[in-house]
């Protein structure tokens, strides 16, 4: 099966290389993780590194999610700024600077980010009762992918954070101003972006669950309390999602979707709501065509954390047996392979799903909307290059 070229586009809309999304598939996808989410009881935070973009979160609050996730202090304060009062930092706050940004947006939101060492919850504690703020804290837990975290067989070292953090949330409630408070156990099992079928990928999003419950259970043995337990990615969203005990997860990229995505069986071409839209500007070999998106417009990314089976930089759409396999800055060489496609002319659009959906927005402005009916408009990229 291949990506089917969107309707509408093809046409005199706009200028090229844009990122365009089909809205009625946007929509579906973000209605499809809202009804799962419901449906099994855990609440939806969704990440927003994804889109970094208020209309899309708009969208996602309409359809139902308790809250919103960021990687970035900067994505945060765009958030805030419209409107979005739920928000989980799960990227580690260090920086004086960083801690100063925290507590003033905690002064007008509730907020929580993720430590995984003591002197990160007393700095942090300390932070919180400077500014007369609350802070929830979230232990990140290391469940596979060997990133940030604690590991979770390192049940000590996870109890002695979590200690530390209620002893700080004892000394708050006791004399209330500002302080921390234990959020739960969080992690990210990143690692399932190399998993090499449906199947593997399941049995990551299994693990994930299962490990951060038995943490729970072990705290609780201990006399410390857990109150939640955060989860998912996109691709193990689905799984984790139906392990007994987990209250929520964060999946981002569902509302776009992308190539390594369908890669790892988690959507079809059908589910793909972005594409770049590029124009051929040369055609010097009948097998080889340029187009006006190069690595500042696509991106890279050939798959992160271990990613397998994802060659060249997109599916173009249309044709299987054409392929992006090179990009310098501002050129993208496509060039056919075996032997059956025809190479566009000068001039023509070439529709491409990326490999990974995530920097593409970022290194974008604004996204196009095609609907049923067709052109719609543009949609700020409200954080777009908040990587602050």
């Amino acid at each position: 099966m291949q990506p089917l070229v969107l309707p509408f586009v093809h046409g005199e809309w706009f200028d090229t290389p844009a990122v365009v999304v089909h809205r009625p598939t946007l929509d579906r996808n973000i209605q499809k993780m809202a009804d799962f989410a419901s449906e099994k009881g855990v609440a939806l935070r969704p990440h927003m590194k994804t889109h970094k973009t208020v209309e899309v979160a708009r969208r996602q609050r309409l359809a139902g999610i308790q809250g919103i996730t960021v990687a970035k202090l900067g994505e945060a304060e765009v958030f805030a700024d419209a409107g979005f009062r739920d928000i989980t930092v799960a990227y580690p706050v260090v920086s004086t600077v960083k801690r100063r940004r925290l507590t003033a947006l905690a002064a007008r939101a509730r907020v929580t980010t993720v430590v995984d060492d003591l002197e990160q919850v007393d700095v942090l504690a300390r932070s919180a009762e400077e500014r007369a703020v609350s802070v929830g804290l979230w232990i990140k837990i290391d469940t596979g992918l060997h990133r940030c975290g604690i590991p979770a067989e390192a049940e000590d070292r996870v109890a002695a954070v979590a200690s530390r953090i209620v002893r700080w949330e004892e000394r708050w409630r006791k004399e209330p101003g500002g302080g921390v408070y234990f959020a739960g156990l969080l992690t990210h099992a990143g690692h399932a972006y190399g998993a090499s079928s449906r199947e593997e990928v399941e049995a990551i999003a299994r693990s994930e669950g299962e490990q951060l419950t038995a943490l729970k259970r072990a705290l609780r043995l201990r006399g410390l309390p857990c109150p939640e337990l955060s989860a998912g990615s996109t691709p193990t969203a689905f799984g984790v999602a139906g392990v007994p005990g987990i209250t929520e997860i964060r999946p981002g990229n569902y509302v776009f979707y992308d190539r390594t995505q369908v890669r790892l069986g988690v959507a079809d071409w059908s589910d793909c709501a972005l594409r770049v839209v590029a124009r051929v500007v040369s055609r010097p070999a009948p097998t080889r065509c340029v187009i006006d998106a190069g690595s500042k417009t696509l991106g890279l990314d050939q798959g992160a954390h271990g990613s397998r089976g994802v060659t060249g930089f997109g599916a173009v759409c249309g044709s299987v047996g054409l392929e992006v396999t090179r990009l310098s800055e501002e050129h993208g060489v496509i060039e056919e392979r075996d032997g059956t496609a025809e190479v566009p002319q000068v001039g023509a659009m070439v529709e491409i799903i990326p490999n990974h959906a995530c920097p593409v927005v970022n290194l974008t402005r604004r996204l196009g909307v095609v609907g049923e009916g067709g052109w719609e408009g543009w949609w700020s990229v409200d954080a777009a290059g908040r990587v602050d």
